[in-house]
Formats: structure tokens, C-alpha cells, sequence
């Protein structure tokens, strides 16, 4: 097939950032495999209007870093097997009534294929397909190990999931077989790149020899990360720890005054080399995003997981820690002593990289792209 003249309009949406990163991945992956390709990423509640966008941002961001324990609730109820079909009705409702440019955008004739990294455009191009409108491939890539119903739509032609799990859910759901395939979530080209640590470990300026824990923060408060990165670095003086705050100011600020104390602490704030830091890394420490724990894995690095969003980051946590692929820690003040466990048992540390192997997709944006094309 020539895809030279192929036109590929791919979806996501900013809530959360792991929906845009997965977008951003397939876009590299086909402007590096089809050079000759079109490819447009758009966010699609742009297309909706503004105070709309700013409600459905805002609420999600408040959700999970404030009333994680309401967003479970709300994510466990809309999942429901016996509520979804009127939740259908009022998400078709919603989307056909103010999703209009959305509609348009997608619907024009030019495009081959729309990709979808997060539930909503996914349920407008299944909407414009079921109709007739969409005379190109609806894609879906669920960004998560398992899936919420509001990700399925009958009318997509394709699913991209990560892992055998997400499958059997969906073929549960009655999604036929030859629809779902098996690539992983979509990681940046720099996360499929295995490189050397030390050298890695110098490039950043960081020692060479100690054991080196990442810390991410996600949306964690400031003071109980705090104390728990001090009880580690002052626990394992032969240690070293890195911090990534993000946008969290106050615990940027927090941790800079700490390494004045602490001389095994790196802090840093939001960056834009999360692959070279976790190369660094001899165990990472954060919270169950698909996107952060498809990128661990690729990097072949393990991860300990702790305070998941309830909901999708919980199952993330299960079929990760299930499959031996992952720890898991259910309280901050654990967590020193269980990564001092982790790495004085090398059998431990052996067996949880075997699993990383057994699980790890390095390369599912290349394969998402050749579904797309296929």
C-alpha cells in the first residue's frame, strides 16, 4: 500500500497528560515510518467551547489530586454495567449537541484514518462512522492496562490495547477478536532506547556507583513526599535519590532547601528528559499512569507503585504487581523500607526485570501506526 498521499488526524484530549504523550509518540513513529505521510495531532476539546474545555480540565486535575476518593466513586458508577446505557445516551447527547467543530473536523473527506487517545473522540468518530461520515479508519488506543467502558464503542474499527487483559475485557464487551490488537501504549522514541546508565549517570552529573531511586511526584503532597525522600536519603547515606516535582512549586522549593542538607538529593522540577533520568535509575517511585508505567517498563527499569488514583491507575497497579512487573507500597512512611528490601534481594530485583521483559512494548507507537496503516 502506498502511504505516501495518507492523511492521519490523530485525537487526544488535556486531561491528563498521558493521552497527549501517547498522541505525540504515534505522530513520531509515522512521520519517521511514512515521511511523506500527513499527520495532524489536535487536541480535540479545542473544538469544544472554551468554558467547556476549562470545566473539563479543571474537575479532572481537582478530581485526582484532591477528591481522588469521589473521582473512584464517580469512574466505578459511570463504568456500571446496568447505568452505561443511559450514561451512553447523555455522552452522545453531550458530544452531538456541543462537539459540533469536532464533528466537522473529523468528518472531512481527506483523512485515511482518525486516532484516538482518549475516550470522547473516540466516541464522536464511532458516531461519525456509524452514520456514514467518516469514510476513513476510526483507531482507538486506550491509554490504560485495563478499560472503562466509555472507551468502547461498537462502530471503531480498531483498538490498540496493551496488553492480553485489556483484550479479554473487550472481547467480554463483545468487540470482536480481529478488531483488538495487542501493541502496548505508545512511548517517545527516547523511552525504546536502551542506554548505557553510567555513562547516562555522567552526562547528568550524578555519581556513578550508588543505588539510585526516582522519585516522580505526580500529584502527591508536598510534605509527605518530602518526608519520605529525607527518611530514604538519610536511611541509605550510600543512596542517592532524584526528585521530579513537576509543577509543583512548593515541593521544588521544599526539596532545594533539603539537598542543602541531604548531599545524596537531586532535585529537579518539570523536565523534559524523563527517558535520560530513568536510565539513571535503579528503581522508580510514583503513581500508576499508563503513560509513566509504559515508559518504566520500556526503559526496563522497575517501578514501586504507590497511592494510585482509584480507578484506572488502581487496575494499571494490579495487572503491573500481578504479573511480578512492579511493587507495590500502600503507604508513603513504607516506603524507605521497602526499597532497602528491594535491593538487598537480588533474587527479588531479578525476577521483577524478567517480568518487565515478559510485558514491556519499547515499540507500540511503530506498531500502533502499522494497525493504522494496515
Amino acid at each position: 500500500m502506498d502511504t505516501r498521499s495518507k492523511k492521519i488526524l490523530i485525537l487526544h484530549a488535556s486531561a491528563g497528560h498521558g493521552h497527549l504523550k501517547a498522541a505525540q509518540a504515534v505522530a513520531g513513529a509515522v512521520r519517521r515510518m511514512h515521511p511523506d505521510a500527513l499527520v495532524i495531532v489536535e487536541d480535540a476539546l479545542d473544538y469544544f467551547p472554551k468554558f467547556l474545555k476549562n470545566q473539563y480540565v479543571s474537575s479532572y486535575l481537582f478530581s485526582i489530586t484532591k477528591a481522588p476518593i469521589l473521582w473512584g466513586i464517580a469512574y466505578f458508577i459511570s463504568d456500571n454495567r446496568y447505568l452505561y446505557p443511559v450514561t451512553r445516551v447523555l455522552r452522545r447527547c453531550f458530544n452531538g449537541l456541543f462537539g459540533g467543530r469536532l464533528e466537522q473536523l473529523i468528518s472531512e473527506d481527506r483523512w485515511d484514518a482518525v486516532l484516538s487517545t482518549h475516550f470522547m473522540p473516540a466516541e464522536v468518530s464511532a458516531s461519525l462512522k456509524r452514520r456514514g461520515k467518516l469514510r476513513g479508519k476510526a483507531v482507538t488506543v486506550i491509554t490504560d492496562f485495563l478499560v472503562h467502558r466509555f472507551w468502547i464503542c461498537r462502530d471503531t474499527d480498531k483498538y490498540c490495547v496493551m496488553c492480553d487483559e485489556t483484550r479479554v475485557v473487550l472481547e467480554r464487551e463483545g468487540i470482536a477478536k480481529d478488531r483488538i490488537r495487542i501493541t502496548g501504549i505508545p512511548v517517545a522514541e527516547d523511552f525504546a532506547v536502551r542506554e548505557d546508565v553510567r555513562a547516562m549517570r555522567a552526562k547528568l552529573g550524578l555519581p556513578a556507583d550508588p543505588f539510585t531511586v526516582l522519585f516522580t511526584s505526580g500529584g502527591m503532597g508536598a510534605s509527605s513526599i518530602q518526608g519520605a525522600v529525607a527518611d530514604f536519603c538519610r536511611q541509605n547515606p550510600d543512596a542517592h535519590a532524584l526528585v521530579v516535582s513537576g509543577s509543583n512549586q512548593s515541593l521544588k522549593a521544599s526539596l532545594d532547601t533539603l539537598a542543602k542538607e541531604l548531599t545524596n538529593l537531586t532535585s529537579y522540577g518539570f523536565v523534559n528528559n524523563m527517558h535520560e533520568l530513568m536510565t539513571a535509575s535503579d528503581l522508580i517511585v510514583g503513581k500508576a499512569g499508563g503513560s509513566t508505567t509504559s515508559e518504566s517498563l520500556a526503559k526496563g527499569v522497575p517501578m514501586m507503585i504507590l497511592e494510585p488514583v482509584p480507578g484506572q491507575e488502581t487496575y494499571n497497579r494490579d495487572i503491573l504487581v500481578s504479573r511480578g512487573a512492579s511493587l507495590r507500597v500502600d503507604r508513603l512512611a513504607d516506603v524507605p523500607a521497602a526499597i532497602r528490601a528491594f535491593r538487598s534481594d537480588a533474587s527479588q530485583r531479578a525476577s521483577v526485570l524478567a517480568a518487565i521483559q515478559g510485558i514491556a512494548k519499547p515499540l507500540a507507537a511503530q506498531d500502533v501506526v502499522r494497525e493504522t496503516l494496515a
